[in-house]
């Protein structure tokens, strides 16, 4: 079982530019930037959480009971593995070289396993014994629906209409 990523290094920069997000507005001057600002980092914070999905470059850790749960990470877009440790038998932590692992798959569905020739150590039998950093993000090829979306949802939070982000029926909306 893989645990929920947790934030190793935050992301810094802004996912969207507050000059592009006040053209979309539609807002001239500086007098209401910070409360753009919050709505954008609010907005964020929701499609990263609801999703499993980091917007904005950081490196986050996940920790796993046994290395078959890594044919699967559960957070994406996985831009590169910083570090692989995992507690022995004797609970002896234990930083795997790189050269013995490797990532597969492509945007969200990526996995980590062992590189051709190797295989994976034998680990404690506790509750997430593996710890894996992990570099994830878009970068800056943020995909346009996504930076659409957010502006979206930002335009909704500030003037207080609501914006259906993921299409639900009427009955079961998720408001941003």
């Amino acid at each position: 079982m893989l645990s929920a990523p947790i934030v190793i290094e935050p992301a810094t920069g802004d996912i969207i530019d507050l000059a592009a997000m006040k053209l979309f507005l539609r807002i001239d001057g500086s007098a209401l930037d910070d409360e753009i600002g919050m709505h954008v980092m609010a907005v964020v914070a929701d499609i990263e959480q609801m999703t499993s999905t980091r917007l904005a470059d950081q490196v986050v850790e996940i920790r796993a009971d046994r290395f078959a749960d890594l044919d699967h990470l559960s957070v994406g877009p996985v831009q590169d593995i910083v570090q692989l440790r995992y507690q022995d038998v004797s609970g002896v932590e234990t930083n795997l070289a790189p050269d013995a692992y490797e990532l597969f798959g492509a945007g969200l569905a990526m996995g980590i396993r062992p590189s051709q020739g190797n295989v994976w150590p034998s680990t404690r039998p506790v509750a997430g014994p593996i710890a894996v950093q992990l570099q994830v993000g878009y970068g800056d090829a943020l995909p346009a629906n996504i930076s659409m979306a957010i502006k979206m949802a930002v335009r909704s939070r500030f003037d207080g209409t609501p914006f259906d982000l993921f299409g639900a029926t009427v009955n079961d909306r998720l408001w941003l």
